[in-house]
């Protein structure tokens, strides 16, 4: 009598979906990841275009760089703190909620669900990623103002 185990057949059929997505998601992924870019760059510059002014006086005035950066970094952790929990709540509790009640019906359906669901160790990646393109593009913003000369950065108001 020949006998299936049915972790086999479990494993085959998610094996097939898995390789058959794998092009997909690395476009998502390039994608995503220009878009994060992106983003992040438009929030930063319109941030600094209409707080030049107040970067140019302090400036002036003799305050150390450091001191003029410290605000945003302290804006960007409260922004970074606020989207962290938000991912965890949306990805651990409601997302599993809605796929479970209204995408996947089948008991099979739901194995393959968890199977591939999205981990702890992936959630802080992309968070981590994600941060540190926001990190990147906000120093780039204040180094670009802050080598400038006071005269020069109220000259470009």
């Amino acid at each position: 009598e020949n006998v299936v185990n049915q972790s086999f057949t479990f494993a085959r059929t998610t094996w097939q979906k898995a390789e058959s997505s794998k092009y997909v998601m690395i476009e998502f992924v390039i994608t995503l990841l220009l878009i994060m870019t992106t983003f992040a760059f438009i929030i930063n510059s319109m941030t600094m275009n209409s707080e030049k002014k107040k970067i140019g006086i302090k400036y002036s005035f003799g305050i150390r760089k450091k001191d003029i950066i410290k605000p945003y970094i302290f804006e960007l952790l409260l922004y970074v703190i606020i989207g962290f929990g938000l991912s965890l709540c949306i990805t651990k509790f409601l997302f599993p909620l809605f796929m479970n009640s209204f995408v996947y019906t089948t008991a099979q359906e739901i194995k393959e669900y968890y199977f591939f669901y999205i981990g702890w160790e992936s959630i802080l990646g992309w968070d981590l990623l994600i941060y540190c393109i926001m990190f990147i593009s906000l120093f780039y913003m204040v180094y670009q103002i802050c080598r400038k000369s006071p005269i020069e950065i109220i000259k470009d108001l």
